[in-house]
This record gives structure tokens, sequence and C-alpha cells, in this order.
């Protein structure tokens, strides 16, 4: 970016000792973008109701109404680890990485070191 050292400057009171210089059409240019894709991506950030009454039903048949997905997985991959498979092959089934499964299991591993 050019240097702005011969731009025309004014100071501003409430900034003290800071100047405010007059921004360059390249940079004009970088901040119009950069607004335009901030009010594109709030837009995409809406997302669509889902009929999740399929869901809930069959939580309720299972017992895990009270349950979240993340418990979900930490539950299944610590019975996993229980059950003596390794990280690797939690993560394989589970679709979880290797490091959240490290997570998830760390207290079963504790307990199998004592």
């Amino acid at each position: 970016l050019p240097n702005n050292q011969n731009a025309k400057t004014s100071p501003t009171p409430s900034m003290g000792s800071e100047e405010k210089v007059k921004m360059t059409r390249l940079r004009q240019t970088i901040a119009r973008r950069l607004k335009e894709s901030q009010n594109t991506a709030a837009m995409l950030t809406t997302y669509n109701e889902a009929d999740m009454t399929a869901i809930l039903k069959i939580r309720r048949m299972i017992g895990a109404e009270d349950y979240d997905i993340h418990d979900l997985y930490y539950n299944a991959c610590c019975d996993l680890a229980l059950a003596g498979c390794i990280a690797e092959e939690i993560a394989s089934i589970s679709g979880q990485s290797l490091q959240m499964v490290k997570r998830y299991t760390k207290s079963v591993r504790q307990k199998g070191q004592c």
C-alpha cells in the first residue's frame, strides 16, 4: 500500500494526539468490499427450522431425552474405550477427530492406569 505521509491530515479532538488520515482509493475499495462481504455473510447465517419430532421420538425410545449430541458422542467414545478399542478405532467409528477422542476418553485412560 502506498505511503500516506503527504496526505492532508486533520486532528480530531476525541482522539488526543492521533491524526485522521484520508484513505487512498485502494483502501476505500478494500473497505467497501469488506463491508459488502460482511453484509452478504450475515444473510448466509440464517437457518431453516427442522421438524425434530422423529429425532425426539427416537431419543425417547432409547432413553436419551436429557442428552445432547455432545453427551452422546462422549458416552459412546468412553464405552468403546472401556471395551478395549484404541483411539484410532474410536475415531473411525464415531467420526470424531483423534484429538476429540483423546479428550473424550481421557478419564477412561486415567482409570485404566490406576
